[in-house]
């Protein structure tokens, strides 16, 4: 019995040695000891001075046993513009860190580029390296830079032309003074931070062109927010602002897109807008109170609530434009465009009100109301294609046919040949804009009468 209890209690002492080996409790295998939720982070364009937005990846232990990564390294060290952060520790270099059995850490990842002389987009690359029991497992770093021009909170009070070397990114607001030019040249492109506007006082010349357009836009380049509204407060025109053209541009996701107020008695269009998308706005695409607006061939599509919202009396000349109403990100109750002479409760206004060869169309039953209460209201409806109840207008206007866009899912508004809208436009020739801006369509295709309705001609 004795010589049990001594074998035993021998056997017992080895096994409890051996529970207490600490490096028992550690993982030692023959494959890759980590697993990563994805090897390679990829930013999309980051502008230069600004931190990006911050991706996770997870580094997973799939064993059982605990893991010791000998050491986890940056690149490119402290000269790296990638800034990395491991369950709360700031990371160019750590030893020793442990990851227990079935668990992970997170890593996180920004970057914060120097500005430099490139003007095109360049490539910055690094990596993070992950050394375990002598194997080394990488996960990769990607992301374009670009150099800007960052405007805070600015007041343009002399003339100036906007190039496009380099993008513009506006923080707070920029406003053009009272009696001053800003110029913005084709191919520019000019991008809006959270709550920031362009307010004109003075005039706003967007000379975009069918090679080089402009855009304006918010500064998230991540895909996630490229069609999402809302990101930035839009281009507001004040009472003093006057002969504002805007050509070949896309302005596109954000609260308003243009407001424009008062001024109905210029002899020349407070705004005139030409050839351009007015997109993904929160609220509008164009609001005017008692002003004077132009706008051909453009595409203006998918607000919250209308597409153009036009009150308090003011004269507008629409022709040749695809409104085209799908918003998504809400439901909307509105039609995409809304007309009345009058402001709240208030007499009727002069009011003059010119739609031809337009398409008038969204997921609502009634896309056009228009709203009286004066006597000087003229209106020339004609030769539009309509999604409406009303049947008041003239006889040339098509009625709840439908255009047969292309794929409205991908915001490709272009008409098949089978449209609604083929060949009904009413002939423009001797229109005093023909030349200028209704004989082609946005396209630059040249347009012959009858045209197709919209702003493209069917190709």
């Amino acid at each position: 019995m004795a010589r049990f209890f001594h074998l035993f209690s021998v056997l017992f002492g080895i096994l409890f040695l051996l529970a207490c080996r600490k490096e028992d409790n550690f993982y030692y295998g023959q494959g890759n000891p980590l697993v990563f939720s994805n090897d390679t982070i990829k930013f999309d364009t980051v502008f230069t001075s600004i931190v990006s937005t911050t991706q996770r990846v997870k580094i997973i232990n799939p064993s059982k046993k605990d893991i010791i990564i000998s050491n986890i390294r940056l690149g490119g060290g402290e000269e790296s513009p990638y800034q990395v952060n491991i369950n709360g520790i700031a990371v160019t270099s750590l030893d020793k860190f442990k990851i227990k059995g079935r668990d992970s850490a997170n890593v996180f990842v920004r970057l914060n580029i120097s500005p430099s002389q490139k003007t095109a987009p360049f490539l910055i690359s690094d990596s993070i390296s992950f050394t375990t029991d002598g194997k080394m497992q990488s996960i990769h770093l990607q992301a374009f830079g670009q150099n800007v021009r960052l405007i805070r909170a600015a007041t343009i009070s002399s003339s100036i032309t906007w190039d496009r070397k380099l993008p513009y990114v506006v923080y707070d607001s920029v406003k053009v003074l009272e009696g001053v030019t800003l110029t913005i040249e084709g191919g520019s492109r000019v991008y809006f931070h959270k709550g920031a506007r362009l307010s004109v006082a003075g005039t706003l010349i967007i000379d975009g062109n069918s090679d080089d357009s402009v855009t304006l836009a918010s500064d998230r380049r991540e895909k996630l927010y490229s069609e999402v509204p809302g990101q930035w407060d839009g281009i507001y025109f004040e009472r003093s602002s006057s002969k504002n053209l805007i050509e070949h541009t896309t302005l596109k996701n954000a609260l308003i897109g243009l407001n424009v107020i008062e001024g109905a008695g210029d002899l020349a269009p407070r705004l005139t807008l030409a050839n351009s998308i007015v997109k993904n706005m929160e609220i509008s695409g164009i609001i005017g109170h008692n002003t004077s607006i132009t706008a051909f061939n453009n595409l203006i599509i998918n607000c919250g609530k209308n597409l153009i919202h036009c009150s308090n009396g003011g004269n507008y000349n629409f022709k040749q434009n695809t409104f085209a109403n799908y918003y998504s990100y809400g439901i909307r109750s509105t039609p995409s465009l809304f007309f009345n002479d009058y402001r709240l409760n208030g007499p009727g206004k002069i009011t003059n009100l010119t739609l031809i060869n337009n398409i008038i169309w969204g997921n609502q039953t009634e896309e056009l109301i228009i709203e009286e209460k004066g006597q000087q209201f003229t209106r020339v409806i004609r030769s539009n294609l309509i999604k409406s109840r009303d049947r008041n207008f003239e006889t040339t206007n098509i009625l709840n046919l439908d255009p047969e866009f292309r794929d409205i899912n991908r915001n490709n508004f272009n008409l098949r040949n089978t449209s609604n809208a083929a060949n009904k436009g009413e002939n423009l020739s001797t229109d005093p804009y023909f030349e200028t801006w209704l004989r082609r369509d946005q396209q630059s295709k040249e347009r012959l009468f009858p045209s197709d309705l919209g702003c493209y001609e069917i190709f």
